[in-house]
C-alpha cells in the first residue's frame, strides 16, 4: 500500500487499520492519540514500505511494531501438536409410555451407539456415562458440556475397545 493511498483514507480508517495490524502496543487508544501523518508513516512501514528518514516525524521513530502472533505454539525446539482423541456424544433420552429415562452414548469414530437405562443413583448425565465407561474399561481423559443442545461430550485416547461389548478389536 502506498503513502498516497493511505493519505486518501480518513483518520478513523487509519486508526482501525493500525489497531488490526497491531502497530502500537496500546492498541486502539494509543492509535487514536496519534496524528494522521504519524499513522500513515507507521502503517506504511507495517505494510513493508520504506520511509524517507527526513519525512518521518520524531515520535514515529520511537514507536515499536508488534510482531504477529503465530497460531502454533512451540515449546523449545519442538512444536506443540494436539493429541488425537476418540469422541463420544452423550445424550439424555426422556421417559416414554413404555420405558423410563435413558442415556445414549454414541461413538463418533465407529458410528456405534449404546442406550442404557438411567440409574437414579447418579445426579448427572456425565456420571451415568462414566459408570458405563468404567464397566467396559474405556479410559476417559476429558469431558465437556454443551448447554445449547443439551449434550455432553467425552474424550478417550483409546481406539481399540468396543463401546457395546468392552472387548478389544472390531
Amino acid at each position: 500500500m502506498t503513502k498516497a493511498q493511505l493519505n486518501a483514507k480518513p483518520k478513523k480508517t487509519l486508526v482501525l487499520m493500525a489497531t488490526l495490524k497491531r502497530v502500537y502496543k496500546g492498541g486502539k487508544k494509543t492509535a487514536e492519540k496519534k496524528s494522521k501523518t504519524e499513522l500513515v508513516s507507521s502503517l506504511f512501514r507495517a505494510y513493508g514500505g520504506k520511509t524517507n528518514k527526513r519525512s518521518t516525524p520524531a515520535k514515529a521513530k520511537s514507536t515499536k511494531t508488534v510482531k504477529k502472533v503465530t497460531r502454533r505454539k512451540s515449546v523449545g525446539a519442538v512444536k506443540y501438536k494436539p493429541k488425537h482423541m476418540r469422541l463420544f456424544v452423550i445424550q439424555f433420552m426422556g421417559a416414554t409410555n413404555y420405558q423410563g429415562s435413558r442415556v445414549k452414548i454414541t461413538d463418533t469414530r465407529h458410528k456405534k451407539s449404546v442406550t442404557k437405562s438411567w440409574g437414579y443413583d447418579n445426579d448427572s448425565l456425565i456420571q451415568e456415562a462414566m459408570k458405563w465407561f468404567k464397566e467396559v474399561k474405556i479410559p476417559i481423559t476429558a469431558y465437556g458440556v454443551n448447554e445449547i443442545d443439551k449434550k455432553d461430550y467425552a474424550l478417550s485416547p483409546n481406539f481399540d475397545i468396543d463401546l457395546k461389548t468392552g472387548k478389544r478389536g472390531w
